[in-house]
């Protein structure tokens, strides 16, 4: 499948002194800067989320890495959770990036891209919040981190959010900057 940008597995097996290591990748490891649009969704989502009396969610690059990745599949496969083989599709994106994760979640949406992306922030959360699934994922207390994706094409705008709860170490903690 075609993606406007990688989506970074963060894999690499190297020989060290005879043997065989895991490391990060170098692409990996760089820095996920997030676009106004991605900082507006992100800054919504935690600002419901504090109105319900849900606690804060950490954003971790890896998860924005999966989320934009979810984004770019989208024109293609649709905005659907589901591959051909019936698994979540958004799986196979957190274990390539190696995000450690006891649950995971994902709300998904497609507009035409008529207005700024800026600009319909608040109306696509709004509408999250109206759908029962979205909605629990949203507002679930149990997730810990959380990863947004805006990605523009096709005369459309894809919007990911995908959520994490994580019991131990948070991979994709590094490279992240918020503006």
């Amino acid at each position: 499948m075609p993606f406007e940008r990688p989506v970074l597995s963060g894999d690499r097996m190297e020989r060290r002194e005879g043997t065989m290591v895991r490391s990060r990748s170098p692409l990996a490891a760089m820095p996920v800067v997030l676009s106004g649009a991605e900082e507006r969704f992100l800054e919504e989502q935690q600002r419901v989320r504090a109105a319900a009396g849900a606690p804060p969610l950490r954003w971790l690059p890896a998860l924005t890495r999966v989320a934009r990745g979810r984004c770019d599949q989208m024109p293609i496969a649709g905005p659907v959770h589901f591959a051909a083989g019936g698994e979540r599709s958004y799986v196979p994106l957190l274990e390539a990036l190696d995000v450690d994760f006891r649950a995971a979640g994902e709300n998904i949406a497609a507009t035409a891209g008529e207005r700024r992306a800026e600009d319909d922030v608040a109306r696509i959360v709004e509408l999250m919040l109206a759908n029962p699934s979205q909605r629990a994922n949203l507002l679930d207390p149990g997730y810990t981190g959380l990863g947004v994706g805006v990605v523009e094409g096709g005369g459309a705008r894809y919007w990911t959010a995908i959520f994490v709860r994580s019991e131990g170490r948070m991979a994709g903690d590094r490279g992240g900057q918020r503006q």
